[in-house]
């Protein structure tokens, strides 16, 4: 079977990427829109060292900024996992 443009793969890979390019850039509006309004951002070790679940546009965009927890890190190459048994 052969995956069109819009399959599960092509659409996680245009996220990341844009989710990628955001934080390459450190910025948060961009960060921010890649989320649904009330979608949520869990920190698991990321920009922190503690462990985060943040709902919302505004908390996500707050923690970003206010704590400089996006300034504060360097994150690159982002890519999805592609091994047989994870993906769609």
């Amino acid at each position: 079977m052969v995956q069109s443009p819009t399959g599960p793969n092509a659409i996680a890979s245009n996220w990341l990427d844009s989710f990628g390019k955001a934080l390459e850039t450190k910025d948060v509006a961009k960060v921010v829109d890649q989320f649904m309004p009330h979608g949520w951002l869990r920190d698991a070790l990321v920009f922190s060292w503690d462990y985060r679940a943040l709902e919302g546009h505004k908390k996500i965009a707050s923690y970003l900024t206010d704590n400089g927890a996006l300034a504060q890190t360097t994150l690159s190459n982002f890519s999805l996992d592609t091994r047989e048994g994870l993906t769609p």
